[in-house]
């Protein structure tokens, strides 16, 4: 049995929870971002059509038509991207911090994070989550469409991005109404969207800062 003392130290008496046990069915649920993604990947960046044959999107590197790639833009527009890809990198940074204290210092775990969380403060976190998530990896996913790399990783890498966040967010609103079994599903995510920020970083950096010949 786990104990949460919901008061400052020594002012309130300890509670009881019940032991917060993970079926075995939901540790598969942890891959299935993942599992996505790379479908997606395949599907939508192994080839697109046009006119009446199907073309290998990796034959064609690059930004699509009509977007300027990133090594053509001025020194300015280049410093800009720099800088947001550095602050959004941050912003995960400090993410992992904060998970860690609330989910692993102030109490024992996701389950119990979300447990005996209040329906308005959980409104209050996916709205605020939501929105970021979206604006970041729109923005971050907007540069990386100008970078130089593979359609199929910048598949990937979008799709790993929104996918994790998506059921980062999902999982939170199960472990709170259907049980601890859905934890696995929110550290998968979380991983996705980490590791999809990631590759749209790498690609993005790789185009924007200058080469040593």
């Amino acid at each position: 049995m786990a104990a949460l003392n919901l008061g400052a130290a020594g002012s309130a008496p300890a509670i009881e929870l019940p032991d917060l046990v993970i079926h075995w069915w939901g540790w598969p649920l942890g891959a299935l971002p993942f599992a996505l993604a790379l479908l997606l990947a395949w599907r939508i960046g192994g080839a697109i059509p046009r006119g009446s044959r199907l073309v290998p999107w990796d034959r064609r590197r690059g930004p699509p038509a009509g977007i300027p790639p990133l090594t053509a833009w001025s020194p300015p527009a280049r410093l800009l991207a720099f800088l947001y890809v550095m602050a959004a990198g941050l912003t995960h940074l400090f993410a992992v911090g904060a998970i860690w204290q609330a989910t692993r210092v102030a109490v024992s775990g996701n389950a119990e994070y979300f447990r005996y969380m209040k329906p308005l403060q959980l409104f209050r976190m996916s709205h605020q989550h939501a929105f970021g998530h979206g604006t970041m990896y729109l923005a971050t996913g907007a540069l990386a469409l100008a970078s130089s790399g593979s359609p199929r990783l910048k598949v990937l890498g979008i799709a790993l991005a929104f996918l994790g966040a998506g059921c980062d967010l999902a999982s939170w609103w199960l472990q709170k109404f259907c049980g601890p079994s859905f934890e696995p599903l929110s550290l998968g995510g979380g991983a996705s969207f980490a590791a999809g920020f990631a590759l749209l970083a790498a690609l993005i950096l790789r185009d924007l800062v200058p080469r040593a010949r």
